[in-house]
């Protein structure tokens, strides 16, 4: 602490650290003071004159002349005290009127100012008994010297062991009277906020009096948490020294009785003076204290001898305060404790002299009974005047204490944490005793189980603390103890941290209840037993599930014909158990999770209680051939069975949609697989394409699929067949420029579900054969880096897929950059899955600056051909393939004797038939075969915005001999679906096509049903109050052109229900639903977001009929600022919105809208399926075929 004076922020002045705060000022006619107490009520004095800028050394200010030769010197302590002390310099000052009374303004705002008869004034707060500030009894002195006949002065009194002394007393100062000053008490009184004081005039001047004099009002902090002192003296029965200081002698509490020296600095009448010490004892209630020792220091004797002791003894006493005097002392009692101290002030002992006294005992009935405070009286001998000593203001009181640890709290098992995994919740501290439906902990393996809670010490600073715990049986006769011990191997821990101990699994025995407490402990002390008892019950066997004989599908190699084909649903059988323990228990089966791949299956979510199928589950295997289904059991304790596998025959259903290469959706119709600005992938149809049932537009990859997880953007993707064979779609062919590595991607990827990319394999490169040593091979690159533009061919002997085997394994031309610069043109046969034959030099130079296309049969003779685009004229010519056998070779280019595959060997010069798809324009460009439906190629382009055009193929006898007008086939832009259906690869229902934009389901009133194709768990059910689904952001930029689909069936129209809205601030960006009063389908935007905005509607289409499924689509195009509503996929309605809101953190909502205060409004009472949203406005054709596509089959 420091109360050097410093300017502070408000422009005065305050002490550099000090207990409490206090501002002085820096002159002018405001508050002298501000004072400030613990509670943070203030207290202002303002004196009766204008203050001048004051002169600041140390802790004290001294403002000159604020009346005529009277300065002011104010000082601070370090507890944010201050004594303010008039200077009068001369007679003729003393004279001024001004002096005569001094009203002094007191500013406190919640207190009250009082005097009492002893003129001590304290400032309490308004109704209440409790003081924040006291001053004692405003006093005044002169300057007079001479031999004292006043109370003992000089720290070195002159005793009869002390040098010869002149007889002078110190002199008068502002911090208080020199022994030979006259002095007086000033007479005060209150009156509302002002204090009246009146210097007394035989003190202000006379022929005895002597200049400067001093008047002295001081403030004080009262704090009971502070040590406080005061002392009586016999001489002086009224005389309150509570709280006082100074720099004279006379200003320290004595001990003793002072009497008569021949070498001055006597007291006449004698003045026996008794001391008390009073401390708070409130914080230590409920302490355990150790030990307490009372410290003091002797600041003065009047015997100076170091080795002359005398007696000083303590007491126990009452509380002191400002009435504490000779007259009213505190009561006391003896403690039988006597220290003797030698003097001070000789050359050995001139400083403080320290002693002590051991009150262990009286300071350990504080804590225990309690008291709020503790006070000691000190008296020395009081017959012997040389044995008169003063002691220092504030002595310390020092313990070594403990308290009671707190008991501990947040108790909590884990590793694992009991749990009922049926209905998806944890007890990690139950409160029930041996129940058999919750808490249940699964096999802890080698770790063991851990119990853990927050440990906690009361004391400050924090003492180190661990915890105890204590494990019972709650299933044995008598509750044994099976383990207990300190927590973390017996080491502390910081106060408030969280401790565990570890019980092995050896000790658990399967079907018990168990339960568990624990106790804090510092090394001294331990806390009771924790308010919580965790229980819990062990099932320490895993679960077992296996499947049984499918008639649907059944076991392959069983023998046993299936009845279902490819893309129908069938119901898989399994088996699920939970083995018992001994005493009969088990936690059950729980949930299930099942799925395609294994390798996925474990981070797929858990199917559990209600959700749960039960003996079978329904598989629609979206392929031919050899299909797994894996299975996985957990039970409610989360102990998890073996990963069961079914392997299973499916055949190709000659009914379905015929193969064709181009495919990747199974439709039967061509794909275009194009990356979008996002990053993604996606597979894209042409809409009016009446073959085709698939979406438009659906997700095919995330970016973090591509090859090195950094975007589909930058790869050129070529796909015609695969290099398995035995396929009904198309798998991924995918390199970028300058990279070593060619990638094929398995079509249906680990998701199972046609057109869904996310599994690679890279395909290794041939070495170059060359038997007839024409050096062909001569700078063959050994990698993939030098290959500028390539296609899958398809099988190069025919167009046609061999429906129900599909062996048909597809080759790879290639444009490769030569050692010249040039390209040359190279063509790899496939011998086997994934692997390439001897690669053929097709061309070897003249391939520069052409993209090859996969056209597939653009010349009427059942096999494929292909074109290319000249990337600067833009110009696209055709070409025929040669077809020959060349010598098999092995993985390692190695000939196979008598062995031939059928290859490329040459291409017919081209045959121009179209002209100005430069790759300025036109950056990418495919075929992919028939893209419209009409059996004739057709080819493709995106432009630099993402625009995707189709030019429809122009053929005559099938021979394409040009293109027809380009027509727009949408944007490589965002999209993203929302199926709502609960399948075996995404069990939840609430993932979005690209995963990136989840639904969380909320309220209780969600469920699942069957869609509009009556597919089983594929729509969404709500209730009509509380269910509703939320995105995790928004879905569409409404600022922009957008389009969003959705099939909807509600099950009344009593009232308006909003089915797909997005909020902004105020309002919602969009409202989709039905409109009860107008009782049609509603499409409205707003126009702001501002509270009073405009509301464009769109409304119309067939009339809504509860239980009947409808589709709606809501089409906002940003370039002519029109809004329209389809319905079954015809125009319903428009309107117009050329300043359409957006919050682009507002998620989607399906099921209502959510208002600012975050309530559901419009609920939706009806089924929801297929939610589609596309950054783009769909053409009315394109509407019309998501409708003709997903409507219901019947």
């Amino acid at each position: 602490m420091d109360a050097t004076l410093v300017a502070n922020s408000s422009g005065g002045f305050s002490p550099k650290a000090a207990a409490n705060p206090l501002s002085i000022s820096a002159g002018g006619t405001g508050p002298l003071a501000t004072m400030t107490a613990p509670d943070g009520k203030a207290l202002s004095l303002t004196l009766p004159f204008t203050l001048p800028a004051p002169t600041v050394s140390g802790d004290a200010a001294t403002y000159a002349n604020v009346l005529p030769d009277t300065d002011l010197v104010v000082t601070a302590t370090v507890r944010g005290d201050i004594s303010e002390v008039l200077v009068v310099k001369t007679a003729a000052a003393a004279a001024n009127p001004a002096l005569s009374t001094l009203n002094i303004s007191m500013s406190g705002p919640g207190l009250t100012i009082s005097a009492d008869s002893q003129n001590n004034l304290q400032a309490d707060v308004a109704n209440t008994t409790t003081t924040d500030f006291f001053a004692p009894a405003p006093t005044m002195w002169d300057s007079s010297t001479g031999s004292s006949t006043g109370t003992a002065g000089a720290k070195a009194m002159a005793t009869m062991s002390a040098p010869s002394s002149t007889g002078s007393s110190d002199a008068s100062t502002a911090t208080g009277p020199g022994g030979g000053a006259h002095s007086a008490v000033m007479p005060t009184t209150v009156s509302g906020s002002t204090v009246t004081l009146k210097p007394v005039s035989s003190v202000l001047s006379g022929s005895n009096i002597h200049y400067p004099v001093f008047i002295d009002p001081s403030w004080m902090n009262w704090q009971a948490s502070v040590p406080f002192w005061t002392w009586t003296q016999s001489a002086y029965p009224d005389q309150n020294n509570f709280g006082h200081t100074g720099s004279s002698d006379t200003d320290f509490p004595g001990v003793g009785t002072c009497g008569y020296y021949a070498n001055g600095g006597s007291c006449s009448p004698n003045d026996t003076e008794r001391t008390y010490y009073q401390f708070d004892t409130s914080k230590i209630t409920g302490y355990t204290v150790n030990t307490a020792t009372l410290k003091l220091q002797e600041y003065s004797s009047a015997d100076w001898s170091c080795t002359n002791t005398y007696a000083v003894s303590l007491y126990l006493a009452n509380g002191i305060s400002t009435s504490t005097t000779w007259n009213h002392p505190p009561g006391e009692g003896s403690m039988g404790l006597t220290d003797h101290v030698g003097g001070s002030g000789s050359s050995n002992c001139h400083d403080n002299v320290p002693f002590s006294f051991d009150v262990t005992s009286k300071v350990q009935d504080a804590a225990t009974s309690p008291w709020q405070h503790i006070a000691f009286g000190l008296r020395g001998d009081e017959s012997n005047v040389n044995a008169f000593k003063r002691l220092v203001h504030e002595p310390t009181l020092t313990m070594t204490y403990d308290i009671t640890p707190n008991t501990p709290t947040s108790l909590s098992t884990s590793n694992p944490i009991p749990q009922e995994t049926s209905a998806g919740t944890k007890q990690p501290c139950d409160a029930t005793t041996n129940s058999t439906t919750e808490a249940w902990v699964g096999n802890p393996g080698s770790a063991g189980l851990t119990m853990s809670a927050n440990v906690s010490s009361p004391t400050s600073p924090a003492q180190p603390v661990r915890g105890w715990f204590d494990l019972w049986d709650d299933s044995a006769t008598g509750f044994p103890t099976v383990d207990s011990g300190y927590s973390d191997g017996g080491g502390y821990k910081s106060s408030g941290s969280t401790v565990s101990y570890t019980t092995a699994t050896s000790k658990l025995t399967d079907g018990h209840a168990y339960a568990w407490d624990a106790s804090t402990s510092d090394g001294l002390l331990s806390s009771g037993a924790s308010a919580q008892t965790c229980h819990f019950r062990v099932d320490l066997q895993s679960p077992t599930v296996s499947f049984g004989t499918s008639t649907d599908f059944p076991a392959a190699g069983s023998g046993i014909a299936p009845i279902k084909y490819a893309g129908q649903s069938g119901q898989l059988p399994f088996t699920d158990t939970d083995p018992a323990a001994s005493n009969g228990l088990a936690s059950g089966v729980g949930c299930l999770r099942w799925g395609t791949d294994p390798t996925q299956l474990t981070s797929a979510p858990w199917q559990c209680g209600s959700s749960m199928p039960s003996g079978s589950i329904t598989v629609t295997p979206t392929h031919w051939g050899t299909n797994l289904e894996y299975i996985q059991a957990e039970d409610n304790a989360g102990n998890a069975s073996q990963i069961a596998g079914y392997a299973f025959y499916v055949p190709w259903n000659a009914n379905g949609p015929k193969p064709v290469f181009g495919d990747t959706t199974g439709d039967g119709s061509a794909d275009m697989v194009v990356p979008s600005p996002d990053g993604n992938l996606y597979n894209h149809g042409v809409p009016g394409n009446t073959t085709a049932t698939s979406p438009v537009i659906s997700f095919a990859s995330n970016q973090a699929n591509s090859p090195s997880g950094d975007a589909w953007t930058g790869y050129r993707i070529a796909h015609r067949g695969s290099l398995r064979g035995g396929m009904n779609v198309d798998d991924l062919l995918v390199h970028k420029d300058g990279n070593s590595y060619l990638y094929t991607y398995k079509n249906p990827g680990n998701t199972g579900t046609d057109g869904r990319f996310d599994s690679k394999s890279p395909v290794a490169k041939p070495p170059c054969y060359d038997p007839n040593n024409d050096g062909h091979c001569a700078g063959y690159a050994t990698n993939w880096s030098t290959t500028a533009s390539f296609i899958a061919t398809g099988d190069i002997t025919t167009n046609a897929l061999n429906a129900g085997k599909f062996q048909d394994r597809t080759g790879i031309l290639t444009e490769e950059t030569n050692a010249s610069g040039d390209d040359a043109l190279w063509f790899y046969p496939s011998i086997s899955d994934n692997t390439l034959n001897n690669p053929v030099l097709v061309s070897a130079t003249g391939w520069k600056g052409w993209d090859l296309i996969a056209s597939g049969d653009w010349h009427g003779d059942g096999r494929p051909g292909f074109w290319a685009r000249n990337r600067t004229t833009g110009v696209i010519n055709a070409y025929t393939f040669t077809l020959g056998a060349v010598p098999a070779t092995d993985s390692f280019g190695n000939p196979i004797a008598n062995t031939t595959v059928t290859a490329v060997t040459a291409v017919s010069p081209g045959t121009q038939i179209g002209s100005g798809v430069t790759a300025a324009s036109y950056p990418l460009v495919g075929s992919d075969g028939d893209l419209t439906g009409d059996g004739i190629p057709d080819l493709w382009a995106t432009t630099p915005s993402g625009a995707l055009q189709v030019w429809p193929g122009v053929a005559t006898a099938n021979l394409v001999t040009g293109f027809g007008t380009a027509n727009a086939a949408g944007t490589t832009a965002d999209f993203d679906q929302w199926p709502l259906a609960q399948t075996t690869t995404e069990p939840t229902g609430l993932l979005d096509s690209d995963t990136t934009n989840p639904l969380t389901a909320s309220g209780t009133g969600v469920s699942w049903a069957a869609n509009q194709r009556l597919t089983a768990n594929a729509a969404v059910s709500l209730d009509g109050s509380s269910g509703q689904l939320t995105a995790s952001t928004a879905a569409v930029n409404t600022a922009g052109s957008y389009t969003i689909t959705a099939w909807v069936n509600l099950n009344n129209l009593a009232t308006t229900q909003t089915v797909l809205s997005q909020a902004t601030n105020n309002h919602q960006a969009f409202y989709i639903g039905y409109d009860q009063p107008n009782n049609q389908w509603y499409y409205m935007t707003t126009t702001s977001d501002t509270a009073s905005t405009n509301y464009p509607y769109a409304g119309g289409g067939a009339a809504p009929v509860h239980g009947t499924w409808a589709h709606l689509a809501a089409v906002y195009n940003a370039g002519s600022n029109t809004m329209t509503l389809y319905v079954n996929g015809a125009y319903a309605g428009s309107a117009y919105n050329a300043t359409p809101a957006y919050a682009a953190s507002k998620p989607l909502v399906i099921g209502g809208l959510v208002n600012t205060g975050g309530v559901l409004q419009n609920p939706v009472n009806g089924l929801v399926s297929d939610v589609r949203t596309f950054a783009q406005a769909l053409t009315p054709d394109q509407v019309n075929q998501i409708w003709n596509t997903t409507k219901p089959s019947s």
